[in-house]
């Protein structure tokens, strides 16, 4: 099933959801310009509307 989240680090991003609640690591700017680094996890779950929101 194709989501849209809405709210949180992945506002706006549209995925490919199989599992609930869904965990994703936000991407943190990595040091010196590197490439980017796994931060902490946000996750999402959807509402009594069926929205997919940022939980926590």
């Amino acid at each position: 099933m194709l989501v849209t989240l809405h709210g949180g680090p992945h506002d706006g991003r549209i995925i490919d959801v199989d599992a609930v609640p869904l965990r994703l690591p936000v991407l943190m700017p990595g040091a010196g310009g590197g490439a980017p680094e796994l931060g902490e996890i946000a996750e999402y779950a959807p509402d009594d509307d069926g929205m997919w929101r940022y939980a926590h």
